[in-house]
């Protein structure tokens, strides 16, 4: 995904953050979520000492109650949020296939325009449903041109 938005002409970047395993065992989405949050400042000044001057950004990846709200998209949805595009791998383990149902519906309710595509066949990881990838890619440059061009 990096390279092929590079091509397209945006920068990008990815971010690496913790899994919980063995060796991570207090790793969880919450502490995750910091980790991406706190790389951001990180990704900007070297995009700016690579002569890249970054205006706007889009973010993805990519819970529920206020006790995750931190973490849960759904629960941050008012008409005021930007356009999104959403794929979710309905055998995925990483995001709970539910959660991905309830930021469509508040997305839905608030009006706010996006796309939310279901990989039928797919974990997270979205690697079984080559025509729903397909359709995926093909809204992130309508989203592009539209949003960010």
């Amino acid at each position: 995904m990096l390279k092929w938005l590079c091509s397209r002409g945006c920068v990008a970047a990815g971010i690496n953050y913790t899994l919980r395993s063995e060796e991570h065992p207090e790793a969880n989405v919450y502490t995750q979520s910091v980790e991406i949050r706190d790389s951001i400042p990180a990704v900007i000044a070297q995009a700016e000492r690579l002569g890249y001057r970054l205006d706007r950004m889009a973010v993805s990846s990519g819970s529920y109650l206020e006790a995750v709200k931190d973490i849960s998209a759904a629960m941050w949805v008012n008409e005021n949020s930007v356009p999104s595009i959403s794929a979710y791998g309905a055998w995925g383990r990483v995001q709970a296939f539910s959660a991905s149902k309830r930021l469509d519906t508040a997305l839905t309710e608030h009006s706010v325009p996006h796309e939310y595509i279901v990989f039928r066949h797919s974990g997270h990881g979205l690697q079984n449903d080559n025509r729903q990838y397909k359709r995926y890619m093909e809204k992130v440059v309508e989203y592009l041109g539209k949003y960010m061009g």
